[in-house]
Order: C-alpha cells, then sequence, then structure tokens
C-alpha cells in the first residue's frame, strides 16, 4: 500500500487531495479501504506534565467488504476538506468543535492515514506526514 500525494504542504483552506494504490502480493478478504485526516498534538500542562491528543477530522471509505484482488494495481483517489475554515479574523488557537489546535507551535502534526481493515487479522495500513499552515 502506498500514499501518493503531490504536494505535503497546505494553506488553511486548500483541500488535501491524493491516492492510494493497493497491490496485493495474495488475494485478501477486507472489510473496507479507508483514509483519514488525522492530527496530533503534544500539550504539556502547567505541572509539566506532557500528553499527546489525537483527532481524527475526516474518514473517507473509498472501498467496501469484498475480496481484494492479487497482482492488479487498485487505485483509490481522496479529498479532504479543510480542517480549518479559511477565515483570518479567527483567533490563535482555533477552537473547533472543542478541539483546539495552536498553529503558532511546532508540536502538532497532520498526517493522512490509509488502511485495509482486514477481518480477524493484521490490517495493511501507511501513513503520510503533511503539514498545514496559515499561510
Amino acid at each position: 500500500m502506498k500514499i501518493h500525494i503531490p504536494n505535503t504542504y497546505f494553506i488553511v483552506g486548500q483541500p488535501i487531495e491524493g491516492t492510494i494504490i493497493l497491490e496485493l502480493k495474495e488475494p485478501i478478504k477486507g472489510n473496507e479501504v479507508s483514509a483519514s485526516l488525522i492530527s496530533k498534538e503534544q500539550r504539556t500542562n502547567i505541572n509539566g506534565k506532557r500528553s499527546t491528543h489525537e483527532h481524527i477530522w475526516e474518514t473517507l471509505t473509498l472501498d467496501n467488504s469484498k475480496e481484494y484482488p492479487a497482482n492488479q494495481k487498485l487505485q483509490y483517489s481522496f479529498k479532504f476538506k479543510s480542517p480549518f475554515p479559511a477565515n483570518p479574523e479567527l483567533p490563535h488557537p482555533i477552537k473547533i468543535l472543542s478541539y483546539e489546535v495552536n498553529f503558532s507551535k511546532e508540536n502538532n502534526d497532520f498526517r493522512v492515514e490509509a488502511k485495509l481493515d482486514i477481518p480477524l487479522g493484521i490490517d495493511i495500513s501507511i501513513k503520510q506526514e503533511i503539514t498545514i499552515a496559515l499561510g
């Protein structure tokens, strides 16, 4: 499994587009192929204790339950909506659906994650880091 994203640097408001390529050596029964846009933020509380928070902004189902064939190149296009409105009047940090993201910090990571969900087995997955900036 591969993720192809032509550009991994995005400005707030830009769509995030790419392609997932699935090539299997053996046929396998799968529940679905999906792509998710996820952010992870490291936070430090007033006592100095660090914690990590993940937020799934959007998940797209790209293919359904079936027998996925071997030795074929399956391609799935995806397009995520920007996770933040392109509104320069919003204060920083931006708060959406009670999830807070501070763009001024280096501790906020975004990624696209693709997965073939295999029932009662180990899923096939891949991650691609991306950057979303204020512009």
